[in-house]
């Protein structure tokens, strides 16, 4: 019998399968899959405004301020209130940005006095320490594409991508005889 070199060999197996079919799956079971077709976001992400860390919801501007302390905004608990001039808001990483709020004053940059007042103690821009909306991915970005083999770190961001079923390569049956 003749040899063949591995180059050959190769393309006669691959002559002589065909790919599996596609089949949809709950995230949570294509661990180690194939991905057959494009995950796309649903929305965006973050969704809304929100902190970055944890700290004080504000109107940007100098340090030295001193600031009534008139609410709360938690990640899930957003607070109805809105912030005005000489006004924070304690806020926590997530947390969607109050309405007014410009930006965020991380705690540690803040002093408490008695009297509940929040003193800054640093300048702080616009827009400093927000996320803003779509960040992270915007609505409509492809996130991960068809072909890909799925770890944690790709099922992670097929959910934040909001995908809840995902089109995989059918998993192989195989006998051993």
């Amino acid at each position: 019998s003749t040899l063949i070199t591995v180059a050959q060999a190769r393309d006669l197996v691959l002559s002589a399968v065909t790919p599996l079919s596609a089949e949809e799956v709950p995230v949570e079971m294509a661990l180690d899959r194939v991905l057959r077709a494009d995950v796309r976001a649903a929305g965006d992400v973050p969704p809304f405004a929100c902190s970055a860390m944890d700290g004080y919801a504000l109107l940007a501007g100098p340090a030295g301020r001193r600031l009534t302390l008139v609410g709360e905004s938690r990640a899930g608990s957003p607070t109805q209130r809105q912030v005005h001039d000489g006004e924070t808001i304690r806020i926590s990483t997530g947390a969607a940005l109050p309405r007014g709020a410009s930006a965020v004053i991380p705690q540690e940059q803040v002093t408490l006095d008695d009297a509940g007042r929040v003193q800054t103690g640093a300048d702080i821009p616009p827009g400093e320490h927000v996320r803003v909306p779509g960040e992270d991915m915007a609505a409509g970005t492809t996130v991960l594409r068809a072909g890909t083999r799925l770890g944690a770190v790709e099922l992670g961001a097929a959910v934040a991508a909001g995908a809840g079923r995902l089109s995989v390569t059918r998993a192989p049956r195989v006998s051993v005889l």
